[in-house]
């Protein structure tokens, strides 16, 4: 897959990522837990980009603070590929890169259910793709 075949979605799962959110949603569209921190970062970034879309920018959701990330994640990838599937987006997703999550085979069995078939472990999480 060359990378101009490459619409790539962030799942970010760090309680406070405020250092890194603009910069990773001006690469591509990014998921972030709903904290004070990232909510306030992502109100800075619609303000400065209010025309943001669905190759870049970011979206907040909530969470539990019961829920390990393993299970935010896995509860949090069907919405993802909802609103980035081809039936909602001009150019359908086909990488996920995951910041703040460490791979494991209930990971890959899981995302393997969305088309996931390559997984590579990243600085910061891993990189699953289509």
């Amino acid at each position: 897959m060359s990378d101009s075949e490459q619409h790539a979605v962030g799942l970010v799962l760090h309680h406070d990522f405020t250092a890194g959110l603009s910069a990773l949603a001006d690469q591509m569209h990014v998921w972030v837990l709903d904290t004070a921190e990232n909510s306030a970062e992502s109100k800075r970034i619609w303000e400065r980009h209010p025309r943001m879309s669905w190759r870049r920018g970011v979206t907040t959701f909530e969470f539990e603070d019961s829920e390990s990330p393993e299970e935010i994640c896995l509860r949090i990838v069907p919405v993802i590929d909802e609103h980035h599937d081809e039936h909602s987006s001009p150019q359908p997703y086909n990488v996920l890169n995951v910041v703040g999550l460490s791979l494991s085979v209930n990971l890959k069995s899981k995302l393997s259910e969305f088309g996931f078939k390559e997984f590579e472990e990243t600085r910061t999480g891993f990189r699953a793709s289509k």
